[in-house]
C-alpha cells in the first residue's frame, strides 16, 4: 500500500513536532480553544489487514491521533 500525501503530511508533522514545540487550535462553533500540551501520534490497531467495519467504514492497521487539553 502506498502512502497518500495526507500520511506524508502527518508523519511530517510528527518528526517536526519531535524538534519543535507546535501550537494547536480547536475551533468549535465559531470558537478557539488553545490546545496546550498538544500531540500527534500514529499508532497500530490489533487489525492485522486492512478491513471494512460492517461495509460502513474503513478501517487501516494504524491511526493516527491528536490529543491535547482544552481549558476554556
Amino acid at each position: 500500500m502506498t502512502e497518500s500525501s495526507d500520511e506524508k503530511l502527518l508523519d511530517s508533522l510528527i518528526q517536526f513536532q519531535e524538534k519543535q514545540r507546535l501550537e494547536f487550535s480547536a475551533h468549535i462553533e465559531n470558537k478557539s480553544f488553545p490546545l496546550n500540551e498538544a500531540s500527534i501520534e500514529k499508532s497500530s490497531t490489533p487489525l492485522t489487514s486492512p478491513t471494512l467495519r460492517g461495509g460502513v467504514y474503513f478501517s487501516d492497521t494504524y491511526v493516527y491521533k491528536i490529543k491535547g487539553i482544552v481549558s476554556d
